[in-house]
């Protein structure tokens, strides 16, 4: 079962309210991401870039409000992956993250990782402001958005690519792939020769997920 995740944030926290987020090593990376359909070279490199290439999987992010737990404004995410464009098949699922946490560990590594070309993609996208100032919700989901759009057109290199997906804790792979193929298939898509994906999430505690899902 798919259970690593971002179990960081949870090893001594099961809220996540103060646990820093370990990324996936570089040695599973590709078969991690194989598991999803796509098809990286290595970390840096597309073997075939993601929206170039047809069928292509798609990552929806979004933020619809927030709550206050402890003290702490938790931003609701809802999220989404399909196989591809056309692909009927939709998984939908949520999480919840904490302004700072997603400013240091998705928008300081997505900034650092395009360079120049960040001002530009998201020009009229700004990040929130620190101190969750009227507005951040709104920002926070026009970025998110943003970020969804930069994956899926593979302006994103494959390292980034994996954190959107490990860090918001997509479902297992065999869940997200297209029902009309069988776990087989599934496994037909990782590179027999690269590390089994399943050691990813072997051994790991269950992330508590607090998920806000539309009625």
């Amino acid at each position: 079962a798919a259970k690593a995740r971002a179990q960081a944030f949870f090893d001594d926290d099961e809220a996540g309210m103060h646990c820093r987020y370990e990324p996936l090593s570089d040695l599973v990376i590709i078969p991690f991401l194989q598991g999803y359909g796509y098809k990286p070279t290595d970390c840096a490199r597309w073997a075939e870039q993601p929206g170039a290439a047809q069928p292509s999987p798609v990552l929806e992010f979004r933020v619809t409000g927030h709550e206050e737990v402890d003290g702490h404004t938790l931003y609701n995410l809802e999220c989404a992956f399909s196989p591809s464009a056309s692909s009927s098949h939709r998984v939908p699922w949520g999480v919840q993250r904490r302004l700072h946490h997603l400013r240091e560990d998705i928008h300081d590594t997505i900034k650092r990782t395009m360079g120049d070309t960040y001002a530009t993609s998201f020009a009229s996208t700004p990040f929130a402001s620190f101190g969750g100032l009227p507005g951040t919700t709104a920002r926070l989901d026009a970025w998110m958005r943003k970020f969804s759009e930069c994956i899926n057109k593979g302006l994103l290199d494959p390292r980034c690519t994996a954190l959107a997906l490990h860090y918001f804790e997509a479902p297992d792979p065999v869940d997200c792939c297209d029902p009309e193929l069988d776990e087989e298939d599934v496994g037909l898509m990782l590179d027999p020769g690269a590390l089994d994906i399943s050691s990813v999430f072997a051994g790991q505690a269950p992330a508590q997920r607090a998920a806000t899902r539309p009625d």
